[in-house]
């Protein structure tokens, strides 16, 4: 079963992604009922605020078959601000076989600002296995 989320990053320094996090743009207020369970909405925005999505690839070591992981990645600029934050849980696969490198891929983060300055980015992560019986484990993601 494949998730969205792995362990270790590089960013490649060759393809520097920029950030400004004050963005240009005001964004929108949505007020969200109660019991609305999947609500949809409809805002209206311009192209004036740029950004970049980074998609992210973790490739966590030594990771055994048939485990249950909870991960979170975060991405800090070089002044340790936090640029965004996810969480989620990975299935490691089939029983049998030896311990490997598993790699975790769909971390997306919205990074707004001007494309074309460079941005040198931070990435932490934390994952750990999760005991798999019902009474032990987090409903946190």
């Amino acid at each position: 079963m494949e998730n969205e989320n792995q362990e270790l990053v590089e960013v490649n320094q060759d393809d520097p992604v920029s950030v400004d996090v004050d963005c240009c743009s005001a964004g929108s207020d949505i007020n969200l009922g109660r019991c609305r369970f999947f609500p949809q909405r409809t805002t209206t925005h311009s192209l004036l605020c740029t950004g970049r999505i980074l998609r992210l690839n973790i490739d966590l070591l030594d990771v055994c078959p048939n485990r249950l992981i909870y991960m979170a990645v975060e991405i800090c600029d070089e002044n340790n601000r936090n640029l965004g934050f996810k969480v989620a849980e990975v299935y490691t696969g089939d029983p049998g076989g030896p311990c490997r490198t598993t790699r975790v891929t769909g971390f997306c983060f919205a990074i707004p600002g001007d494309v074309c300055t460079a941005l040198p980015l931070k990435v932490r992560v934390v994952a750990q296995y999760v005991p798999t019986t019902p009474a032990l484990r987090s409903r946190c993601v």
